[in-house]
């Protein structure tokens, strides 16, 4: 079961499910679960366990896999990904399947598509 964690208020995550915290909102699969309470531009986001494409008006943490897109405006922390990455600051990931475009600087495995940072860029 894979879990994400916004200020300390834990959501459930279907396997394979997707995520969007966006506008002080909470979907899960397309569903609310949280509407307006939540500060989604400085909340601290981690997702424990693998899961489908994600947005955010922050920063993400993800301590599995992701198997679809990123879209962040803070910093991304993951796995793998098998989609693109597009975040306003740093991403660190395994493999991403597609490109990453990055405010910050990128720290990755092997990248698919392009690489495009304000920063450096380390890849294997």
């Amino acid at each position: 079961m894979t879990t994400i964690t916004i200020n300390g208020k834990e959501y459930t995550i279907p396997n394979g499910g997707s995520c969007c915290i966006i506008n002080g909102q909470v979907t899960i699969n397309g569903k609310v679960v949280s509407d307006g309470d939540i500060d989604t531009k400085s909340a601290t986001i981690t997702i424990n366990g693998d899961c489908g494409s994600i947005q955010a008006d922050g920063s993400i943490s993800v301590t599995g896999n992701v198997r679809g897109n990123i879209e962040a405006g803070g910093s991304v922390t993951c796995g793998d990904v098998t989609g693109s990455v597009n975040a306003g600051g740093s991403v660190k990931c395994g493999t991403v399947v597609d490109s990453v475009n990055a405010g910050g600087s990128v720290t990755c495995g092997d990248i698919g598509g392009d690489a495009h940072s304000n920063g450096f860029v380390a890849c294997d």
